[in-house]
């Protein structure tokens, strides 16, 4: 045999291995049965999660005033929800169920309440539910407080802060609002805490 051929015949070798690993692993079929499982099962994972945490924080949201933890001594009312909820908050510091009240706008075009009443602390803007959870400890210089505010943002924010190694319990006077919960949101924030911690 002619030595000449000899690269010519392994390279062709080669380049035809080379052709039936690729058809193996790299078909459109294969990869569509490898990925479709797993897709999958982020998708029935995150939609557990979702479910789980919507329920579990439904049914721990306190509606009257005489049930709440007496352990804490602060309040943030998230201002976005009604102004109805200052008054709530004056309630709470006259009954002294609380010593504090912060007043916390959440939003890039959140709005200042002007003037801020003499009994809230404190009023904090933040961009995000998630921005709030990590700053709040440092900018109010609390660790657990009662979250005043409407059912939806009671239990995202809950479910958040409760993640950041913050303790609240979510306080909804008189249904304050029966808005709907942002299922969508709530997936992207639980995505962000995974990918986030």
């Amino acid at each position: 045999m002619n030595t000449r051929n000899k690269p010519k015949i392994f390279l062709r070798k080669l380049r035809s291995q080379s052709l039936i690993l690729r058809d193996k692993f790299f078909n459109s079929k294969r990869i569509l049965k490898i990925m479709l499982p797993v897709v999958t099962g982020l998708f029935f994972t995150v939609l557990v999660a979702v479910i789980t945490v919507s329920i579990s924080y439904s049914n721990k949201i306190v509606t009257e005033i005489y049930k709440l933890n007496p352990e804490f001594n602060t309040a943030v009312i998230l201002a976005r929800d009604s102004t109805n909820l200052l008054d709530r908050g004056k309630e709470l510091i006259e009954k002294k169920i609380i010593t504090k009240l912060y007043l916390v706008n959440i939003g890039e075009n959140a709005s200042s309440f002007v003037p801020k009443p003499d009994y809230v602390e404190k009023e904090l803007f933040y961009n995000s539910i998630i921005e709030f959870c990590t700053k709040i400890q440092s900018d109010a210089l609390i660790h657990k407080f009662i979250i005043v505010g409407s059912k939806p943002n009671l239990i995202t924010s809950s479910f958040i802060c409760n993640s950041k190694g913050i303790y609240t319990e979510g306080f909804m006077p008189d249904n304050e609002s029966e808005d709907r919960l942002n299922y969508v949101g709530l997936v992207v924030d639980i995505i962000n805490l995974i990918f986030n911690p």
